[in-house]
């Protein structure tokens, strides 16, 4: 593995993506890239900080002991970096790495990649957010590695609490871990908009003081708490918290309260998803928050998804004009609730904000390319949701039938009506169709011959 090959991984993994061509060659020049074999111990729990790390290839496991015994936390995979916390508190690992399988891993000495960060600042507050999610093993072992936030911004009528508390609950199928989704309300409301009439007690932020909240908190499959935030606080401290028991938390943000409770929650958000009626005054203020939130907190605008909610729509307007009023590309429209797309694109969403993405690639081979509308279909029906399909040549063909919706019966029709076609214009040229044996020219025909021996 050489330099040219870390130099280009460098250029698409976060946050180093954001450097330019010379500062990812200096961060090289400071690197070492060392390889692992399976079951090597990177470092383990207790060794002082030495390297920052960026796993390059393979896969990780990051390790703890409870009550006597090496318990996996979390599977690292590529791009992940690690040992940061050491690094910058200067405390030992609370945790152990341990290589699964053969892995390269890009190593920096703690004391050149501090260097380095001072002379590219940027990457520095990108780091800091990073910081943010890992947990530290404050009041016991280290169960939970990093804890993920998504917020969920909108307006009061957008739907933003469904919306929240729907992506927890898909995230909690797609991944089996713990999440939390919080509920903001005002006053004295004591029914969560997610439970069946279960009466709970808000969360004053205001008062909130780390310690037990579980009087405030309905237990289930997925949690959820609501906390008062009309009075003042800061969320960060609760999800700072709150990091420690869950990998994924939800939390459903007023625009009102901007300025308020969520400025650092939001910054240290893994994705914000903006949900909007498609409502002109509306789509018009929200793009202007967005911006004026980004221009005033460095915010990665990749982090930013726009969600159109469709069932809620007051007015009609096309998704290409919701773009050019928000200002930026619509990452998702929300169908109406319940029915089997909604279900289907909510699935999408919580795969991708979980990283547990499905993708199927399909291979090339004419008429017999075919057949993966078959295998599609099976997956289908033994409940194997996919999410990506790509493809090359007849596997494109079928891909760009899956991606643009059609059922498989459609696939089927369009298959047959496209094998027609080309079994037509073969027979005028003289040339058959390829795709297996016997595939050739017809001997009556020189040109046929011809253009088949160059195929």
């Amino acid at each position: 593995m050489d330099t040219d090959f870390i130099k280009n991984f460098l250029t698409s993994a976060s946050p180093f993506n954001r450097l330019k061509p010379k500062e990812i060659e200096a961060l090289v020049a400071l690197s070492e890239l060392h390889e692992y074999r399976n079951k090597d111990i990177i470092y383990k729990q207790g060794d002082p900080s030495d390297y920052f790390y960026l796993l390059v290839q393979g896969r990780v496991v990051a390790l703890t002991m409870i009550d006597g015994k090496a318990t996996e936390i979390e599977l690292l995979k590529r791009g992940t970096i690690f040992g940061i916390i050491s690094l910058f508190n200067d405390e030992t690992h609370s945790v152990t790495a341990q290589a699964i399988e053969n892995c390269w891993v890009m190593r920096v000495a703690k004391d050149r990649f501090k260097d380095f960060l001072e002379c590219n600042p940027l990457i520095a507050l990108d780091l800091s957010r990073i910081l943010s999610q890992r947990v530290k093993a404050r009041t016991g072992p280290k169960k939970i590695f990093q804890s993920r936030r998504i917020g969920v911004l909108g307006f009061a009528s957008s739907g933003k609490t469904t919306y929240a508390f729907n992506l927890g609950a898909r995230i909690k199928d797609a991944t089996g871990k713990n999440i939390i989704c919080i509920e903001v309300v005002s006053g004295e409301h004591k029914v969560p908009v997610f439970s069946d009439n279960k009466e709970v007690k808000p969360l004053d932020l205001k008062e909130f003081d780390e310690g037990d909240i579980d009087g405030h908190v309905v237990h289930d499959a997925v949690d959820y708490l609501l906390v008062r935030a009309d009075r003042g606080g800061d969320i960060s401290r609760l999800a700072n918290y709150l990091s420690e028991q869950y990998h994924f938390i939800v939390c459903e943000i007023g625009m009102k309260l901007l300025d308020q409770a969520y400025t650092n929650f939001i910054y240290r958000c893994d994705s914000l998803h903006v949900i909007f009626n498609k409502n002109k005054i509306e789509l018009t203020k929200g793009g202007r928050v967005i911006k004026d939130f980004e221009e005033l907190h460095f915010f990665d605008p990749e982090k930013i998804k726009v969600v159109i909610n469709e069932f809620r729509s007051g007015e009609n307007i096309d998704t290409e004009a919701c773009r050019r009023l928000v200002g930026r590309h619509i990452y998702a429209t929300v169908p109406d609730y319940g029915g089997k797309d909604y279900s289907g694109l909510m699935r999408r969403i919580a795969r991708e904000t979980g990283e547990v993405v499905l993708g199927v690639a399909l291979g090339s081979g004419g008429s017999y390319g075919f057949a993966h509308i078959g295998v599609l279909d099976v997956l289908e029906e033994n409940g194997i949701s996919v999410d990506i399909v790509c493809g090359s040549s007849m596997g494109a063909f079928v891909a760009a039938l899956w991606a643009a919706g059609f059922d498989f019966n459609r696939m089927r029709l369009s298959a047959h009506e496209f094998g027609r076609r080309r079994d037509a214009v073969g027979r005028r040229r003289g040339v058959l169709a390829r795709g297996g044996p016997g595939a050739g020219a017809r001997r009556d025909d020189p040109h046929g011959a011809q253009d088949a021996e160059r195929l």
